[in-house]
């Protein structure tokens, strides 16, 4: 599936594909829940940026 890339001062078309093979993302990742998941959406924004 093409995908319009803007990069290094052009526009391209990349092709865009899924990682379909390997382990479930729940088998790689520790469960997050929504209290989580804000303290690290804050700390993103409050981070290196700021």
């Amino acid at each position: 599936m093409p995908h319009p890339t803007w990069t290094h001062g052009v526009l391209i078309h990349r092709v865009v594909s899924y990682a379909v093979f390997g382990r479930a993302p729940q088998e790689r990742f520790p469960a997050m829940n929504g209290h989580d998941i804000r303290q690290a959406a804050r700390a993103e924004l409050d981070g290196y940026g700021a």
